[in-house]
């Protein structure tokens, strides 16, 4: 890991890597970050509630009249982990590896997500300020607080905090594609209130786990299993033989397509016979059916003798026909941009048990804001019903328009161009279907002209995210040469 190039990018990601930085547990990084920048002699600003962290590297000599550029990352990881891992999210370090994979040199963490996202593109960022020999212009790094659970940071930035023109967001993930656009969210909570429960003394524990999972904006075109909807056609079968439920748990991150779902349920012994062969068929049609996506995915049923509490089949059989009738998948391709994911929601969690009630959590995202209202409208109608409380447009954020006239994304084609050895003609520009922090920025600063990139990174929000090691230099390269031309 030490030999990787470029040196000092890595390193700043290896750092990172060894504190723990989920969503909602930033305080350590940021404070870890702040105190090494201070050491090197930058000025660092807390952005106050919003808890955002801005570094500044003030303009070297003869480049006072250069534009401002902010290079702006996220500070948070998404929690993911492999059914069988003992990682702690709370106060264990990443442990990134060396691996080969699909005959490229990658970097993976070992059984979770690696924080490559966004990890990298605040190590870029710093990485470049902390460089002694490149002279720039003005340079803000700006950091930002939970970007992937609610966009805390940028929803609530401070109007003035910012003097930047132009605007480098580090958060992309594939090398030598420009992104200019994304698309606007919310999350919306279902609440299952507590019900009367039931006493039983045997139970069948149904496991679906090892599905791909991915990130529920830019891979939900590829229809993957989604491990809570797939699990919920067993359950769909169970209530065919009066099944009772005691508890479902899937998912971990609302933006995260679930990996692992797991229930349990009681059926009456005169029946558990039929169940298990009529079970049997349809694991194995559900594999077969997604035999591409989740190769991996297992599916088994386990019996129990333990006392349980349990719904009755009357409820039962409720929960399982809403879970079966919220949407997850895609709603809409665009109309506008061929291949672009339009409009979608994702099931990313349910959490429920007999004794205590619980929650299921979606997220829904449009390149289209005046889409959402009626997709949040949908979930309110499914809610009611069924009787089940409904909180939507929480945590909403806005899209980002593209503007394919910046003088910043002509710089950025350029270089991408001359580092990849390609054409411009040849870079791909694009909207994407995932939330950016562009569009929140950009509503509280107009002027600013932004674009996005990154090096390539797969399977972001899964034990499986990686980073292709050959498109990190190339990727570092042409940020400092946009900066370079800009600052000139």
């Amino acid at each position: 890991l030490e030999q990787l190039e470029p040196k000092t990018l890595w390193s700043e990601f290896f750092d990172i890597c060894k504190i723990p930085h989920g969503s909602g547990n930033l305080d350590q990084l940021k404070q870890f970050l702040r105190n090494k920048a201070e050491a090197k002699g930058f000025k660092c600003i807390d952005d106050g509630f919003a808890g955002n962290l801005l570094i500044i590297k003030e303009a070297d000599k003869g480049y006072e009249n250069a534009p401002t550029i902010c290079l702006q990352g996220h500070l948070d990881m998404v929690c993911s982990k492999r059914s069988d891992s003992k990682h702690d999210f709370q106060k264990d370090p990443i442990i990134p590896r060396i691996a080969e994979v699909d005959g490229k040199k990658v970097v993976i963490a070992t059984g979770t997500t690696l924080g490559a996202d966004n990890g990298m593109g605040v190590s870029a960022a710093l990485a470049f300020i902390f460089d002694k020999t490149i002279q720039s212009g003005r340079i803000e790094v700006l950091c930002t607080k939970d970007e992937e659970s609610t966009m805390h940071g940028v929803q609530n930035i401070q109007p003035d905090l910012l003097k930047a023109k132009y605007l480098l967001n580090l958060d992309s993930e594939d090398i030598g594609v420009i992104t200019i656009g994304s698309a606007g969210g919310f999350c919306g909570e279902v609440e299952f209130p507590k019900l009367t429960c039931q006493q039983e003394a045997s139970l069948l524990k149904v496991k679906l786990f090892n599905c791909s999972g991915g990130h529920s904006g830019v891979d939900i075109h590829l229809y993957k299993a989604n491990a809570i909807k797939q699990l919920n056609r067993i359950l769909a079968l169970s209530v065919k033989f009066g099944s009772k439920l005691s508890y479902i748990n899937g998912g971990t991150a609302d933006n995260a397509i679930p990996m692992d779902a797991e229930a349990a349920i009681f059926i009456a012994e005169e029946n558990v016979e039929q169940f298990l062969v009529e079970f049997k068929i349809l694991a194995e049609n559900i594999k077969n059916e997604f035999k591409t996506t989740d190769k991996q995915m297992e599916i088994v049923v386990e019996r129990e003798n333990s006392l349980q509490m349990f719904i009755s089949i009357e409820q039962t059989k409720k929960m399982v026909d809403f879970i079966q009738n919220i949407p997850s998948q895609v709603l809409r391709m665009s109309q506008d941009v061929e291949g672009l994911t339009e409009s979608s929601i994702n099931l990313g969690i349910l959490r429920f048990t007999a004794l205590e009630g619980g929650k299921a959590v979606i997220l829904a995202r449009s390149s289209i804001n005046s889409f959402l209202p009626a997709i949040n409208s949908q979930m309110q109608s499914l809610c009611d019903l069924a009787g089940y409380a409904y909180e939507g447009n929480k945590d909403a954020y806005g899209g980002w328009a593209p503007n394919v006239h910046s003088p910043l994304l002509k710089a950025t084609k350029k270089h991408y161009a001359s580092v990849l050895n390609m054409k411009e003609e040849e870079i791909k520009v694009e909207a994407i279907h995932a939330g950016l922090e562009c569009g929140e920025i950009i509503a509280k600063y107009p002027h600013i002209e932004a674009v996005s990139i990154g090096p390539t990174i797969k399977n972001p929000h899964s034990d499986r995210e990686l980073c292709e090691i050959d498109s990190v230099a190339p990727f570092y390269e042409c940020v400092k040469k946009v900066i370079l031309e800009l600052s000139k």
